[in-house]
Parts: C-alpha cells; structure tokens; sequence
C-alpha cells in the first residue's frame, strides 16, 4: 500500500512566478503540440527532482512513473500546462501536469497517481494522489490564466 498526501482545495503556490493552463481551456492544438514535446522526450533518460525523492509524505516507485510515462494515451491523462520561471537563468520551465488512470491503493483509499513532468528539463518535479471522486467538478478556476501562454 503506497503513503499519499492530500492537499485537496489547498493551492501550493510556486515561489517563482508562474501561468497556468487547465485541460478545459485548452484547443485540441495546444493539446497535440504539448503531446508532441512529451513525445520527443527520451523516456529513458527522465529523471526525478531531488525535492521529490526527499519527500516523506508520498510514496511511489520509479517503476510507477515509468509507467506512466510510456503510456499510449497520454494526451487522455494531460490535465494542466504551467511555465515557471526559474530562478537560476530565468527561463519559462514548461511542464504539464499528468494524472495516471491507474487505480494505486494508499492509505487514504484508492487513488490516482499524478506527476508534474517538466517538458524542459525532462524531469519529473514532483508527485501527488488524487482521490478517484475528486473529478475537478469544483476546480477553482480563477488559478489559471484567462489566455493562452506560449501559444497552448
């Protein structure tokens, strides 16, 4: 049984500034090119933040991101794009959000596994379960932004 963490209605918010695009907002363009640039990324070689291996609140495998990452049906799972500005070089990191349609059991029920991958960095960022109720039927929209960001 794998440890979650829940933080439902609970918004962390980034430290570097940062724009948000939610599945709903998005044209069937802007879903294929982000599916595009998930596919031009080498499986193989994706790493884990560091931030998330130290994390005590959440466990997972590497053999479940992996398993996530080589699904067919990604473009199914996408629910969110973000840029972060980074503090280092100050550049856009693009990432999406991914919610994997595996059921994980945890010790908070049965859950969704999902992973914020950095599409810039080929890096998964960090981690999080979803209960399977938990459909965004009271997302809070006003956390994303009104336009597209960097044409999705």
């Amino acid at each position: 049984m794998q440890k979650a963490e829940n933080k439902i209605g609970k918004v962390k918010k980034s430290k570097y500034p940062q724009q948000k695009i939610h599945r709903s907002q998005m044209s069937e363009w802007a879903l294929n090119t982000l599916v595009n640039k998930f596919n031009e990324l080498d499986k193989s070689k994706t790493t884990i933040h560091r931030h998330l291996l130290d994390k005590k609140t959440i466990t997972f495998s590497k053999e479940d991101i992996d398993k996530i990452l080589n699904k067919n049906n990604i473009k199914d799972l996408i629910i969110e794009y973000n840029r972060t500005l980074t503090d280092k070089n100050k550049n856009w990191d693009e990432r999406i959000v991914i919610r994997d349609n595996k059921i994980s059991q945890t010790d908070k029920g049965k859950q969704n596994l999902c992973i914020v991958l950095s599409l810039s960095k080929n890096e998964v960022i960090t981690a999080y379960y979803n209960p399977l109720d938990d459909n965004h039927a009271t997302i809070n929209m006003d956390r994303y932004d009104k336009f597209p960001i960097n044409g999705i």
